[in-house]
């Protein structure tokens, strides 16, 4: 059977840059805990707010500003909901 999930959250290169924590974004579908750590946008850290996947990490050669370096993915079930529901979005700072 095939599992479906639903893109929860969206992390964006700013120009703070962004680094992945050490073990994570080295593979698709990557299982992360709540609390977790997911990387660093400059000094401002990103974890993990709910139980939840690491989609489509993007290596940073292939990285554009203002654009896409991953996704948090939860299974289509619980939807945006929960911890995801109310929590600020990874934007892009001030070009």
């Amino acid at each position: 059977p095939k599992d479906e999930y639903v893109l929860a959250e969206k992390i964006v290169l700013t120009e703070a840059g962004f680094r992945f924590a050490n073990g994570v974004g080295d593979v698709n579908f990557q299982p992360l805990a709540a609390g977790s750590s997911v990387g660093r946008h400059g000094l401002t850290p990103l974890v993990a707010p709910a139980d939840c996947l690491l989609v489509f990490p993007k290596p940073e050669r292939f990285r554009t500003l203002g654009q896409s370096v991953g996704y948090l993915a939860v299974p289509a079930a619980m939807g945006c909901t929960g911890a995801f529901s109310g929590i600020p979005r990874n934007k892009p700072g001030p070009r």
